[in-house]
């Protein structure tokens, strides 16, 4: 057992933390070291991602957004964001998509504004 490995055994101790990240890493093919590391490529982030969603789902009182990322080493802001990705694509939500689009609206009009100042 790499001392990586080792570590992050002990850090998922209690509560089947430990179990539900394994069978989660298992469902998606990945490795545990993988879920907390920096890599991120798509199927690795949908497996970290499914992760921190199902945390939240266990326990959103003990698992806070500012406590996941300091868990998993990362901004909750990201953690947030990654829970989001998540509930679009498995279709719990359709906000995402909202989100998005919102998003598209404004950068249309602010280029349009822009291109209205270029011609003035």
């Amino acid at each position: 057992m790499t001392p990586m490995l080792s570590t992050l055994l002990v850090r998922l101790s209690g509560k089947g933390i430990r179990v539900l990240v394994t069978e989660i890493a298992a469902r998606h093919g990945v490795t545990i070291v993988q879920i907390f590391g920096k890599d991120r490529h798509d199927k690795i982030a949908l497996a970290r991602h499914h992760v921190w969603h199902a945390l939240r789902e266990l326990d959103a009182r003990e698992w806070s957004l500012p406590r996941l990322g300091a868990f998993f080493g990362r901004h909750h802001t990201t953690i947030l964001q990654g829970i989001s990705s998540f509930e679009f694509n498995a279709g719990l939500t359709t906000d995402h998509a909202k989100m998005y689009a919102a998003k598209r609206s404004v950068r249309k009009a602010a280029h349009a504004a822009s291109r209205v100042r270029e011609v003035a």
